[in-house]
């Protein structure tokens, strides 16, 4: 059977960003409270869960993320065991993909907030501190050293380039532990005194980052596939959506919330599983979801200043929470359309090669 590759981590990216949108507009009362939004045909309370529950997409970028690294690992080099130098030159490689297109956009949008409002100044502040402040937002280490940042969600950034730089540390590891890297991943978070809410954060992926790596390297996506493909297809399907909706259910337990980061490792697994061999392959949902997968970078650093920042309450009149989606959607892709042919128009494209989120 061919391998998860390229196309299919893009198929999967433009799941998760529908997924991010989602869980950004609906997962708590008080962020459309003060709008007249109905959740036809489900209850609101079922809109709010599944809010919750979509907080996964960030499970699933990561595990894309340590998914891509160690399988290129793999095949440029055949072995997970780096030396320094080539350490460093897949960190390298990486960081220069990613941060190519956070660039861009984060000038982009400190001009345009700039002009409009003059937000960064009033986030950075101004003099020496603020132009310092500026700077770590740019290098997307705000997060990591608990300075102001231009959006919030822009914390990912310092995750992305966190993972980066320990995955020659785990992919070691792997090589030398095998899966049961897994269940030291689920015992770490739980014996650690995590004190702070970055490393909490940081911590709650782990399990997800390992699975990853597993994925590429003991092809359990593609088994997974294969077997879910064979005899009785439908029947398979079934079962298969039926186990996924337990696991759902068991995350959103009391249970599931207090172990977080084991339930959001089962749940970003069982999800992809179930999207690779039931929803990607369909020709022209296969499509759509690579070209949404392609803008998710884009998408996911300028959307929430549509949806939140600037057109709050253009976002949230579209009355029906699929429809506040759907075009919140539409605006994102049609930004980040536009924002990549101003790379080109520009000439940065030839600069960096954006791989994405």
């Amino acid at each position: 059977m061919k391998k998860f590759g390229k196309d299919d981590t893009m198929a999967v990216k433009g799941i998760a960003i529908v997924f991010l949108l989602w869980h950004h507009c609906f997962f708590e009362e008080s962020r459309f409270s003060q709008f007249d939004v109905n959740f036809f045909p489900f209850t609101e309370g079922l809109g709010i869960y599944f809010g919750e529950l979509l907080k996964i997409c960030v499970g699933m970028f990561a595990f894309l993320s340590a998914y891509g690294i160690a399988r290129s690992v793999r095949k440029k080099y055949g072995t997970l065991v780096l030396g320094k130098k080539e350490s460093h030159a897949v960190c390298t490689h990486r960081i220069v993909s990613m941060m190519g297109g956070y660039f861009f956009v984060f000038l982009l949008c400190n001009l345009v907030c700039a002009v409009i409002d003059q937000r960064p100044f009033h986030i950075y502040g101004t003099g020496r501190g603020g132009l310092i402040y500026f700077l770590i937002d740019m290098l997307g280490l705000a997060d990591v050293f608990h300075t102001p940042s231009l959006i919030y969600t822009w914390w990912y950034i310092g995750f992305a380039i966190v993972l980066i730089f320990i995955m020659p540390l785990f992919l070691r590891w792997y090589d030398r532990a095998g899966v049961l890297l897994i269940p030291m991943a689920i015992v770490l978070p739980l014996i650690l005194p995590l004190k702070t809410a970055t490393s909490q954060n940081y911590f709650r992926w782990l399990l997800c980052v390992v699975l990853g790596i597993a994925c590429a390297e003991e092809n359990i996506l593609e088994r997974a596939k294969g077997w879910l493909s064979g005899g009785r297809r439908w029947l398979r399907a079934v079962g298969a959506a039926i186990l996924l909706t337990a696991i759902v259910v068991c995350k959103q337990t009391a249970l599931g919330k207090t172990y977080i980061g084991i339930s959001d490792g089962i749940t970003t697994l069982a999800v992809i599983v179930f999207t690779y061999s039931f929803v990607t392959d369909i020709p022209v949902v296969r499509n759509i979801l690579m070209f949404l997968g392609k803008h998710s970078m884009n998408m996911f650093l300028i959307h929430n200043f549509i949806r939140y920042t600037y057109l709050n309450e253009w976002t949230y009149s579209f009355k029906n929470a699929f429809a506040i989606v759907f075009v919140l959607l539409l605006e994102s892709l049609f930004v980040s359309i536009c924002i990549e042919k101003l790379k080109s128009v520009t000439g940065y494209k030839k600069l960096f090669n954006k791989e994405g989120i």
